[in-house]
Formats: structure tokens, sequence, C-alpha cells
């Protein structure tokens, strides 16, 4: 299942940007912890680079159909990516660090 939509509004709706902000940092760290530049990750998810960065600063929310292409591609169960998601608010929620610049997310890309 891959999409070249790179967010959805109605995805988008659905969640806060807290849980934005965690997802984007959750996205953001499991690339890097695999060695993958934003455009190699983007060609293995078939979207633009630039979905990828939106994604990892908060600017938008990944589609529900690349949600499961991104557990795919991580390797991981879709539940697991979203468990990654629980623990990273519970931590920006703990150290009252939900701004982007606070929870080490450069908005600059």
């Amino acid at each position: 299942w891959s999409s070249d939509v790179c967010s959805s509004d109605l995805m988008s709706k659905k969640i806060n940007k807290q849980h934005a902000y965690a997802l984007g940092f959750t996205i953001a760290r499991e690339r890097k912890r695999r060695g993958w530049s934003a455009t190699a990750f983007a060609q293995r998810l078939g979207v633009s680079r630039s979905c990828v960065a939106s994604w990892e600063v908060a600017i938008s929310s990944p589609t529900w159909g690349n949600l499961v292409d991104l557990a795919a591609v991580l390797r991981m169960p879709l539940s697991t990516l979203i468990r990654h998601v629980e623990i990273e608010m519970e931590t920006l929620a703990n150290a009252n660090a939900i701004e982007p610049t606070a929870a080490g997310i450069d908005a600059e890309g």
C-alpha cells in the first residue's frame, strides 16, 4: 500500500499537535537509527523528501496508509510504532517540553 499523498486533513484533525510532535520525533529517531537520509527513507516509502521532513517537524501528519508503510519499512508492527509514539508523549509530558525545539526537533529540517 503506497501512496503519493503526503498528509491528510482527516488524519491531522484526529491528532493534536502534541501527538504530531511525538510522531515526528519518533519517525526521525527511527530513520536516523537505521542510518537513512530523509531522501532515502522517502524513496523507500514512495513519498517525497518534503513529506518526510514535514512529518518529522510536525507540519503535517502521515495518512493512515503512510503509517502502515512506515511500519513496514521500519520492519515493526504498527502497534509497536504507535507504542513508541506513546512513550515519546509520556517523555515530553514529563519534561513539560511539548514545543518542537524542546523535543530536539529542528524546525529548519
